[in-house]
Parts: C-alpha cells; structure tokens; sequence
C-alpha cells in the first residue's frame, strides 16, 4: 500500500514501481514547466484538464510532474517558478478549480524539492505530485475541450456516453448487482422407465449473491426472479436475510431485510425442483420430463431494484450457474445410480 502524498519525497518517488497502473501515472517536464523552449500554455492546461478529469472519474489517484516514462527524474524536474515570479505550487492550485466542470473538491498539489547531495533533481526545481480524489461529484468534464475522461489500461482516455452514464449512476445511486451459482445438487428417485432411459428428481441449491458495488447505500433492494412452469421454487431461505414479498405464477419477487453499504454483500439461496430423464445415448444431456427440453439450459431471468437506481437485469442458464459440473459430482458418488447397472456408469 503507497504512502499519502503529502509524505512523498524524492527517494520514495523514484522508488515507485513502474507499469500500467490507473491510480499513478508519470508526467515528463514539458508537460508543465513554461519556462521550457516551445512549451505552450494552452498545452499544458489541456492536458492537465484531462487528466484531471480522468482521475476523479475512475477512483482517484496520483499525477506526477517531472519524470520520465521509465521512473527517472526528467531535465532536473520542473521550474518552481512557472511564469514571473509566479510560483509553480501556487499556479497550479489557482489552475486547476477552473478546469473541470464540476470542480474537483479535494485535490491537493505538492512541491518536492531536492535534499542532500545525491539529488537527481536540479536547483530551482522540484518535482509535482497532484493527490486527485475519487470524486463524489463525478463525472467531471474537462473544460478545455468539453470531453469527459477515464483510466483505462493505465491510460487517460475520452470516455464512451454508456460509461459516463454508469459513473453518474454510480455517485447518485446504489449499484447493486447479482451473482448466482448452483451450490449443490442432488439427484434422488432413479428409476429406468426402458432398457436405455433413467428418470429422476433434481434438487438444485441456488445462491443468490447481491453486493453493492457503488457509493451509496441501498435501503431497500428486491430482486425479482422468473423460471419456466417446469420448474418448482421451494421456500428454503434465510427470513432474516430476505423475504419472499410476492409470488405470481413462476415469478417472485424477494426483498433483502437489511440495507447494503457501499461494498457489502448478502446471500442466501432457494431450492429448485425438476424431473428429468436422459438416454443411454446422451448421458450427458439430461432433459425435462414435461417438454424434453435440455435442463442444463433452463433459463432464470432475474432483475434487480434498489432504491431509485436503473433497475438492472439478465438471464442465466442452468449450466453458466454451475448445474453441469454439480450433476457429473453427484452421479460420481451417488449409490443409486451405480445401482442401475449398464449401460449407465458415474462418469
């Protein structure tokens, strides 16, 4: 874990692995110090903007004047006197309120100055480290050229409408999503209705995992679910986790007990019911006993409502829950299916 800023001095800073990363990035001197042959003002503001609004946007982090690429201190660092006598430090906190919309609340400039005589840095110079927040008030707009920005692959990047929608979403709403697996299966009622079908009952274990992922609490969440009438919900949850508010046909709608802070997850599972069969000749594809459709591909569709935030949905099949590598497991272990004889064997 980095040390904050405001403790940085040059040794630590040259000590700071190198590589794509989001929350750091390296800055050459031309890209700051004015007093520069050919270093343009608006150039330096447009890209300051940007990358500004790149951090605030995506989690915040670290900009640093006066390195190379590679780590090393570039020209001696940047003039500590950007224009006059206008001090480098305090041009850039008069600067960069003004280059965003909104303004950043939170960001931070520091000077480091050389110290003793092994600097790499030069006299009158010093190296800048900006501390950007991650900003509440995203997403913020570069003023210079009204573009919005991200951190992608250690990058400042334009970012796309859907993503700048999504950060927005993100500051003003919880972001609740949900992950599903098939905890356990198991199979019971084997029976061999000819010489090459077997028929049985499935009971599968589904968890559902919610986690907030955003910045702001959930109080109330629900999540609605809808399997096809082959299937059969049993009420076998956790009440004080969450309440089954509303059954309508294969549709229900479960409602979390409690709220979800920021970074908080909540689980809890139900039990699905279905018989199927298969044929000596596809043992691998066990199918519904009222449609012959593939159980494996059995689709749940889910949505999820927490406060104002955009509802979110999806559909998840049997077998991307898990339901495939269940089954193999349970026929492993399972006397009743040894007991069937050939053609059928654990496999």
């Amino acid at each position: 874990m980095r040390k904050p800023p405001v403790e940085w001095d040059e040794p630590y800073i040259l000590s700071l692995p190198l590589g794509e990363d989001d929350s750091l990035e390296r800055k050459g001197s031309r890209l700051l110090d004015l007093t520069l042959p050919g270093v343009r003002d608006d150039s330096v503001r447009d890209e300051l903007a940007k990358q500004l609004s790149a951090f605030a946007n995506t989690g915040g982090g670290s900009l640093l004047y006066g390195l190379t690429d590679d780590g090393k201190v570039d020209q001696g660092g940047v003039s500590q006197i950007i224009r006059g006598r206008t001090p480098t430090k305090a041009w850039l906190e008069d600067m960069i309120p003004r280059l965003t919309d909104y303004e950043i609340v939170g960001v931070n400039a520091y000077e480091v100055s050389p110290r003793g005589g092994n600097s790499q840095i030069g006299a009158g110079k010093a190296l800048y480290v900006m501390d950007i927040p991650d900003s509440d008030r995203a997403p913020h707009q570069s003023t210079r050229d009204l573009r919005y920005y991200v951190r992608l692959g250690g990058r400042s990047l334009p970012a796309s409408h859907k993503l700048i929608e999504d950060i927005r979403n993100r500051a003003r709403h919880p972001n609740v999503s949900l992950h599903a697996q098939a905890e356990q299966v198991t199979i019971s009622h084997f029976s061999r209705s000819s010489s090459t079908r077997v028929t049985a009952l499935f009971n599968i274990l589904i968890r559902f995992t919610l986690s907030n992922g955003g910045r702001v609490k959930a109080l109330n969440t629900c999540l609605l679910t809808e399997i096809m009438p082959s299937l059969s919900f049993a009420p076998s949850y956790d009440t004080s986790v969450v309440g089954l508010r509303l059954q309508s046909g294969q549709r229900h709608y479960w409602e979390i007990q409690h709220p979800l802070y920021p970074e908080m997850e909540t689980s809890f599972v139900v039990l699905l019911s279905a018989n199927a069969f298969f044929q000596a000749d596809s043992i691998r594809d066990w199918l519904l006993e009222t449609d012959s459709r593939q159980l494996a591909e059995i689709a749940l569709s889910w949505k999820v409502f927490a406060d104002s935030s955009p509802p979110k949905s999806g559909v998840l099949t049997m077998r991307a829950i898990g339901l495939t590598q269940k089954v193999a497991e349970e026929l492993r272990q399972s006397a009743g299916w040894r007991s069937l004889g050939p053609p059928f064997s654990p496999s």
